[in-house]
């Protein structure tokens, strides 16, 4: 359904279809994550700081936003893998080089008329799994506390 509905307003082959179909791809399991991490939040804290002057936002993004910051970390994370590995929405969405991801690209080097090229196949997973690496250790502290916090005990 996705490629027919993305056919007929015209978006095969740019990012603004890649970037729809996996916000759609998403959002679910965001939601699901964090309102079970959400309702660990103690509503008293809400309600203190209300008391205490503050408005409804002002108390969600000062008390609320930073209590669940672990939380959105988390969630961003593997969102985020989700997106930079996903291979089969791509590839059926992108025709021309330009707007290949990662992925999609390296699935060329198994295409080659002498077999699959295994050297550049190689090369290609590791180059892919470097950022993600320098970006999961650069974050992890809010990984950890992230998925454990809003876990069913």
């Amino acid at each position: 359904p996705l490629f027919i509905i993305f056919r007929t307003v015209r978006l095969i082959d740019t990012f603004p279809s890649l970037i729809i179909a996996y916000l759609l791809m998403n959002i679910p399991f965001a939601t699901v994550v964090l309102v079970g991490f959400l309702k660990d939040i103690p509503q008293e804290l809400s309600d203190a700081a209300v008391v205490d002057g503050c408005t409804s936002i002002e108390a969600f993004f000062k008390i609320i936003l930073p209590l669940a910051a672990p939380g959105l970390v988390a969630v961003f994370i593997i969102a985020f893998l989700f997106c930079w590995n996903e291979l089969l929405i791509a590839n059926v969405l992108t025709t021309s080089e330009a707007a290949q991801t990662f992925p999609v690209y390296t699935t060329q080097f198994a295409q080659v008329e002498r077999g699959t090229a295994w050297g550049a196949a190689s090369a290609g997973g590791v180059i892919s799994i470097i950022p993600l690496l320098v970006f999961v250790s650069y974050i992890q502290k809010y990984l950890s506390r992230g998925l454990t916090m809003g876990a069913v005990r």
